[in-house]
């Protein structure tokens, strides 16, 4: 008889489960860890990324706050000053010693103000003048001519040295600008007084005529009267004339250091400690110096003819 056949599964191996809870346990520790383990590797690398620039910016900020504060103390040293002299006028008598230290130390602040500020002009001066004609030294070439004279005589010319690199460079370069630009071409001399030939910005026919161009040009007058004791008004030395000084210039026919020097014009400006700014010398063309010397004069010292600068340049202009 047959045997009857079962579907029996076959055994099947017994798989061992987590109990209840255990996931949730394990997350609840280690999520905290993992976290705070973000966040150290996030903070290490923006530290690390910006170290370099938070350095500078903190250099450089430590720089600026220096110097602000330097400028800060002088500025309120200043102000100070300022304030105890404004002041003063409501104190009593008694108090003048005080209010004469007070002026003392506000002239002082103010003046050192003002050398720093001369300074600065000097040095931006001397920039731009080895910008546009180099090392030196300078020469500034005046080809003049002399209406009154024969034809044989009318013209001649005369060459100017700068004075040294060093010296005068804020006069320098105003006058070595005005040549530069054409801006003395057709001007005149026009007096002989007082040991002094006279250039002024001005045609035969009208005076200071020109003085506009040199005004439209920015290039009429220094910043302030430059002086230097070792570059005096001497014979043949050239100078800016009026405060401030130019465009009018002349040369010394004379030692005029007495009066063109410091405190020479005590009776004509009120800066009585100011000097005319020197800054060149007649180098060559003597004999036409000795002609604008002998061309005729009215009683007030100015010419009756008017001697015409027809070409001005700086020589290296034109070479040779």
């Amino acid at each position: 008889m047959k045997q009857a056949a079962y579907n029996i599964p076959p055994p099947t191996r017994r798989q061992s489960r987590p109990r209840s809870g255990e996931w949730s346990d394990a997350a609840t520790l280690l999520l905290p860890w993992s976290v705070a383990a973000f966040v150290c590797l996030a903070c290490s690398f923006v530290v690390f990324t910006y170290r370099s620039s938070y350095m500078t910016i903190y250099a450089t900020h430590a720089s600026a706050s220096d110097a602000l504060a330097e400028h800060a103390h002088s500025y309120d040293t200043l102000l100070k000053a300022i304030d105890v002299s404004e002041g003063s006028d409501f104190m009593n008598e008694d108090d003048d010693d005080d209010d004469d230290e007070e002026d003392m130390m506000r002239n002082a602040a103010i003046k050192e103000r003002v050398d720093r500020l001369q300074k600065y002009i000097q040095t931006e001066s001397h920039r731009q003048l080895v910008d546009r004609f180099g090392e030196g030294p300078y020469q500034v070439v005046l080809e003049i001519r002399f209406p009154h004279l024969p034809d044989e005589q009318r013209d001649g010319s005369l060459t100017i040295e700068m004075a040294p690199l060093g010296l005068m460079p804020h006069s320098k370069q105003l006058f070595m600008e005005q040549i530069f630009h054409g801006l003395w071409n057709g001007c005149t001399f026009q007096s002989h007084k007082d040991g002094r030939i006279g250039a002024t910005a001005a045609t035969p026919d009208s005076l200071d005529s020109k003085l506009q161009q040199f005004k439209d040009a920015e290039l009429d007058s220094v910043s302030f009267q430059e002086y230097d004791e070792n570059f005096p008004h001497s014979l043949l030395t050239v100078g800016f004339d009026g405060r401030p000084g130019g465009p009018s210039w002349y040369i010394n026919t004379r030692d005029n250091e007495e009066a063109h020097g410091p405190g020479g014009s005590k009776n004509v400006y009120a800066l009585t400690d100011e000097a005319d700014p020197c800054f060149g010398r007649v180098v060559h063309g003597f004999e036409v110096v000795e002609k604008l010397q002998n061309v005729p004069v009215a009683p007030n010292g100015f010419y009756t003819h008017y001697p015409v600068i027809q070409n001005a340049y700086v020589k290296s202009e034109h070479p040779e």
